[in-house]
């Protein structure tokens, strides 16, 4: 029986996280387990080419990008409707590897360019509480709003009173909610050496900025005023999202499964 793996997590970004501790002998041991299971899998299912020149480095060759998918009649753009003020939105979950104490420190440094903006956190996690602290210290609780826990399928309404989608995280793969986003018609606010290179590419469907949270806050005050860069921004987002489009991602796995089938 063909044996798949699809490689969803970077690993060597959540020991970085969660165990630091002798981080090069523990890292030695999973790159080992993960090349032993390479082995005895037909194929390594990559979402993204990112993920693959990870394994790559690895030695790890029987590999093959596929990426996550999206539901296109559920997450589709649709007349913005006018915001009171700019708004900026998370999705995910409020975890060290998200980083999101970065997005409060971002925040902080928008607030003096843009004063009534508005962020909406939508996740939960065990950064929860230091993510209000922050908010408070910065007296931020009239522009950052952590909603908690949000159904998947209210996501699209909130995209849909948004103007961009914002990510401080580090450790990606292929995340759903950036392609639900896009798909939303968000431009993407991300950093650089995220893993997010495959689906952002700055100056065409978002930003990929350096991890300053007040260089960031100006090209998004600056992004905001420009409406015209905002708008392409927008169609650029729709238009890569149609590559993610669940239709479209089972076509190549069955071809897959199937090609391994008849070796």
């Amino acid at each position: 029986t063909p044996l798949f793996f699809t490689a969803h997590t970077n690993y060597q970004q959540y020991l970085y996280h969660y165990f630091p501790y002798g981080l090069e002998y523990t890292s030695k041991i999973l790159s080992s387990d993960i090349k032993t299971l390479a082995k005895k899998c037909h194929a390594i299912i990559c979402p993204s080419p990112e993920t693959q020149k990870r394994l790559a480095k690895l030695g790890i060759q029987n590999t093959s990008v596929i990426p996550n998918c999206i539901e296109d009649g559920v997450f589709k753009p649709t007349p913005k409707k006018k915001a009171t003020a700019p708004t900026l939105v998370y999705a995910g979950r409020i975890e060290k590897e998200k980083n999101p104490l970065k997005l409060i420190e971002i925040s902080r440094h928008l607030k003096t360019l843009s004063p009534n903006f508005k962020l909406y956190l939508a996740g939960t996690g065990s950064m929860l509480q230091q993510v209000s602290l922050l908010i408070s210290k910065y007296h931020l609780q009239e522009n950052v709003l952590v909603l908690g826990d949000t159904p998947r399928l209210l996501l699209p309404h909130l995209y849909h009173h948004a103007d961009l989608f914002i990510t401080a995280s580090t450790s990606e793969v292929m995340p759903l909610s950036i392609i639900e986003a896009m798909s939303c018609g968000l431009p993407i606010i991300a950093l650089k050496n995220s893993n997010l290179e495959s689906l952002v590419t700055h100056g065409t469907n978002g930003l990929v900025l350096p991890p300053s949270p007040k260089t960031i806050a100006k090209e998004i005050s600056a992004l905001l005023h420009d409406t015209p860069k905002m708008s392409r921004l927008s169609k650029n987002a729709v238009l890569k999202s149609k590559e993610f489009v669940v239709d479209k991602v089972a076509t190549k796995l069955v071809s897959l499964y199937w090609q391994t089938g008849q070796k």
